[in-house]
């Protein structure tokens, strides 16, 4: 099955020959320019930039054009809102592309078009009619900034979490690969196989690729969810960078008002608890999706809900880091949920953004999060593949040194010469007073030591 993420949409070598036709026919039609070069020259800076070009890892046996058994060749998911805006354009174009070539089924096409109408917005002048494009790419780009959706501030009241509870937890998902199906349906057969005394939830972290248009919601995330409609499982999303990319009409107006979501009432934070545990889902996404903060009266919301003495145990849900062992953070958002804890600890942290699995020993120290969190750990691993062969990019100076990592997802396999991680999910027992923790992967293997031995899940204790 094809995956609705393609090859030349995730190469930069792919994107850079794309955006050179598209210029070059930007050229031969000045008639249909309604897009400033600025835009395409942020393009061509992060398509050519080395420091970016060196977190795009890259197989050294590419897979043939047919081929959806395994990732693409290379994976390029830059934090850069023009790109990922220019991504989903040609996303739509080579989509539609092979819709009409015959070599894509319009059962499988990522949007709802017709093929007698795919036929009418196809290629004149380019890769993809200009006409189509040139508007398309504007309006992303005003939807970020002049048009951008309304922030719904509304202050949400504690959802009751039953005291026996499962909670799955996945992020960065909605990329339609091969692997964020292999994640739904192995989340799928464990909802299944649970207990139906125990009440079930599941939360996305954030991410819906390449931009968060509303079409990339009804067709990479909506119908592939793990969560069937009319399902007794509750569903939450919080929003990452991608799903601002394109103003968060998608995510406000398609995704929240999906009925799987409708607990969630249309904010875009949450806490779901009860008298022992609760979870807070924060948006750290909206204000700019490159430069996390708290939007609207988060930070106000959030200290009342961490002031009394006797709070519940608390587990904080952000789509951005508080901290890393490879990646620079320093963020407002940090700041401002680290000043919301204040002198004490919240029992655990959760986060995405990083397409990994890790779990971090406590105490750790860094800018402004100085060990407010008893238990740390990053479920970013549901839908973007991780090339872990060949040479790996050195991480910056000022990150946590890697002697701070616990644990971190091993669970690899090899085609041909290249090595990739097994992509998953992260699942939350509560039982009263007790939380546990346990790691899958994409086919349900629970986490395994370094010497292949199962790991028990990790208590998630109280802090007295």
């Amino acid at each position: 099955m094809h995956g609705s993420l393609l090859d030349p949409e995730i190469d930069p070598d792919a994107l850079l020959k794309k955006l050179d036709e598209l210029q070059q026919t930007r050229d031969d039609h000045p008639e249909h320019q309604v897009v400033p070069q600025a835009t395409y020259d942020e393009i061509r800076r992060v398509l050519t930039d080395p420091e970016a070009l060196q977190g795009a890892p890259s197989a050294s046996t590419p897979r043939a054009l047919d081929d959806f058994t395994r990732p693409p060749g290379t994976i390029f998911l830059q934090p850069s809102p023009a790109l990922s805006q220019f991504q989903s354009v040609i996303s739509y174009c080579c989509e539609n592309q092979l819709v009409t070539a015959g070599e894509l089924p319009p059962t499988e096409h990522g949007f709802r078009l017709f093929v007698s109408e795919l036929l009418d917005r196809l290629r004149r002048f380019g890769p993809c009619d200009i006409r189509w494009i040139e508007p398309t790419l504007l309006k992303l780009a005003t939807d970020l900034t002049d048009d951008k959706h309304s922030f719904p501030d509304k202050r949400p009241g504690t959802v009751t979490l039953a005291d026996r509870a499962r909670v799955f937890i996945i992020g960065d998902w909605a990329t339609g690969l091969p692997q964020a199906r292999n994640v739904a349906d192995s989340v799928k057969a464990q909802l299944s196989a649970t207990d139906p005394s125990i009440e079930c939830h599941a939360v996305h972290l954030g991410d819906t690729y390449y931009s968060g248009l509303e079409d990339e919601y009804k067709y990479r995330f909506l119908p592939l969810w793990p969560v069937d409609a009319g399902s007794r499982v509750r569903s939450w999303a919080i929003n990452g960078n991608h799903d601002m990319y394109s103003g968060g009409h998608g995510y406000f107006d398609v995704l929240l008002k999906d009925p799987r979501f409708q607990a969630q009432q249309g904010s875009s934070y949450f806490c779901l608890g009860n008298q022992h545990w609760r979870l807070i889902g924060l948006d750290d996404s909206y204000a700019d999706p490159d430069a996390p903060s708290l939007a609207g009266n988060q930070v106000d919301w959030l200290e009342k809900l961490l002031a009394p003495a006797d709070r519940p145990g608390t587990i904080l849900l952000t789509h951005h880091q508080a901290f890393s062992a490879w990646e620079s953070v320093n963020t407002k958002m940090v700041q401002q949920v680290t000043g919301a804890i204040g002198d004490r600890q919240v029992e655990g942290w959760l986060w995405g953004h990083e397409h990994r699995a890790a779990v971090y020993k406590p105490g750790v120290k860094y800018g402004t999060y100085n060990n407010h969190a008893a238990y740390t750990a990053i479920v970013g691993h549901g839908g973007v593949p991780n090339l872990v062969s060949g040479p790996e990019a050195p991480p910056p100076p000022n990150v946590v040194d890697q002697t701070s990592i616990e644990w971190q997802n091993t669970d690899n396999y090899t085609v041909a010469k290249d090595t990739w991680s097994y992509g998953g999910y992260a699942v939350i027992d509560f039982d009263g007073d007790a939380a546990s923790i346990q790691f899958f992967t994409e086919v349900g293997k629970p986490r395994t030591n370094p010497d292949g031995t199962v790991r028990q899940p990790d208590s998630i204790a109280r802090v007295r």
